[in-house]
């Protein structure tokens, strides 16, 4: 079967490579309608960063989730951290309309249903048979009073506010967004907006909740995007320098892997893939796999052409030399790519596709683009735009020589590293913390850290519970089995720090 197929691949080989040398002019005009056909999609490229791009709308996760978002409006919020190290806490006139008015400004916004603070918290009290329902902090604010309310309040010390009565969270729910891919940006920007009016050398506020974790990423990604893509190319640029030394050298690989990243980002577009931090890593994949391509092809036409072949001539030289390694590299590599994508994590799946689709597109550029501009230009513009000085056969130069002298030092290390990569990759840990994935530099990891020391436990599940038909929560039955089922939550104190418990 191997022989067969070799035997299939060289005949495609012959006839594909004749094809490219006497028509240049058709070949490029097929890369060209190619690249216009798939790049155009990525100006249909969305972008999602919540936790929602993570598994398919039919996982039972997900529908859980729906039916929760359903019921009570969503998830979605962000917790807002007002944090003061006055010696009277929160408890001043001036602290308190700070938090109420913060409180209207937030249901301001036009994506937020619900905020929770401790201005529009509900008090209540028992006198005799009658049951008392107040607003927390009255009009007109009286500090001791909303102190001692709270002080007999239990349920709202570590939920809204710290143990130390210096840190409370206003908390904002915003609207979900069914079938949609949530883009948040607007409304934190408008948040900072808010908080920008009030801040002080003596206050400190925190941003929190999963809206603003989805927000981090978006932003985290963008800025690492605008690092590492140009790094990345300013670094391959200095290699070609060096190893080239010609302008032709350089800026043909680069070409060619732009285009390569751009038709592969235009599949997903057309396809519907979201794009997101994961999918962020392709550009870098992309361009380490078409550098190894043109690269392979160019140096061998360098050294061939600069040592007496004709340019056509050393081009089907190249060309012919490189072609079934190069194939067999792209179809192991994208088959590798593509096995990536048996996964239940979207990001995960969509990565091993596209990746496998770009190393597809990264041979098929190398071929349809590198030998027709070669062919198509005047000769003695490419000999213009390359080094008049011949360079070195890989098997002429003293690496090469290096490599053959030890190389069984080289196996046996790499043999080695090998199984001491395997043995040490068993103590890997799975974690799908999202904040795991924060740099401890960043903001929002310094804001959870310093949350983490005024209250126990920032974050929690969220439980639904049925009781099965209408009106049951007005059971007293089922109200004395929930409330059972709170206290028992609450003496797992080893993982569970306070359980808050609400009707819908």
């Amino acid at each position: 079967v191997i022989y067969y197929l070799i035997k299939i691949i060289m005949k495609i080989q012959k006839n594909f490579i004749q094809f490219i040398i006497n028509k240049p002019k058709i070949t490029l005009l097929v890369g060209v309608i190619i690249f216009l056909s798939f790049g155009l999609g990525a100006t249909y490229i969305k972008s999602n960063y919540s936790a929602k791009i993570w598994f398919d709308d039919e996982y039972p996760a997900m529908q859980d989730l729906d039916d929760f978002e359903k019921r009570f409006g969503g998830d979605q919020f962000i917790a807002v951290g007002f944090y003061t190290d006055k010696k009277d806490g929160l408890f001043t006139e001036e602290n308190l309309k700070l938090i109420s008015e913060l409180t209207e400004e937030l249901w301001l916004l036009p994506d937020i249903i619900r905020v929770d603070t401790i201005s529009n918290f509900n008090h209540i009290q028992a006198e005799g048979n009658d049951i008392n329902i107040v607003p927390l902090v009255d009009d007109p604010i009286d500090p001791v009073q909303v102190k001692k309310n709270i002080s007999e309040n239990d349920d709202i010390k570590n939920f809204l506010i710290s143990e130390n009565l210096k840190f409370t969270f206003l908390n904002a729910q915003v609207k979900p967004l069914f079938g949609e891919s949530p883009n948040y940006t607007k409304v934190m920007l408008n948040l900072k907006k808010i908080l920008k009016k009030y801040e002080r050398e003596d206050r400190r506020f925190i941003l929190m909740g999963n809206v603003v974790v989805t927000y981090a990423f978006r932003e985290i990604t963008k800025t690492d995007n605008e690092k590492t893509i140009p790094f990345m190319f300013g670094f391959i640029l200095v290699i070609l320098i060096l190893y080239f030394r010609s302008f032709a050298g350089v800026i043909t690989p680069l070409v060619i892997s732009l285009i390569t990243i751009v038709s592969t980002f235009g599949v997903m577009g057309h396809f519907g893939f979201v794009f997101n931090s994961i999918l962020a890593a392709a550009p870098g994949i992309l361009l380490a796999i078409c550098l190894a391509d043109t690269v392979h092809i160019m140096s061998t036409f360098y050294y061939q052409y600069y040592n007496g072949l004709k340019l056509k001539d050393a081009l089907e030289y190249s060309l012919n030399k490189n072609f079934l390694a190069t194939i067999l590299t792209t179809l192991t590599t994208s088959v590798s790519f593509f096995t990536i994508s048996f996964t239940d994590l979207i990001p995960i799946h969509d990565l091993g596709i596209l990746s496998g689709i770009g190393t597809i597109f990264a041979w098929l550029f190398t071929f349809l683009f590198l030998p027709p501009l070669f062919l198509i230009f005047p000769e003695k513009l490419i000999k213009k735009m390359w080094n008049e000085k011949p360079s070195k056969s890989a098997e002429e130069s003293k690496f090469s020589y290096l490599i053959w002298n030890f190389k069984f030092p080289i196996v046996i290390a790499f043999i080695s590293l090998t199984i001491w990569s395997f043995v040490t990759a068993m103590d890997n840990q799975v974690n799908s913390d999202p904040l795991k994935y924060f740099a401890t530099d960043t903001q929002i990891k310094k804001d959870y850290d310093f949350t983490k020391s005024y209250f126990k436990g920032i974050r929690g599940i969220e439980l639904e519970v049925d009781s099965g038909k209408a009106d049951g929560i007005k059971d007293p039955n089922f109200l004395k089995v929930v409330d059972s089922f709170i206290k028992e939550l609450n003496t797992q104190e080893e993982h569970i720090r306070k359980s808050i418990e609400s009707e819908e």
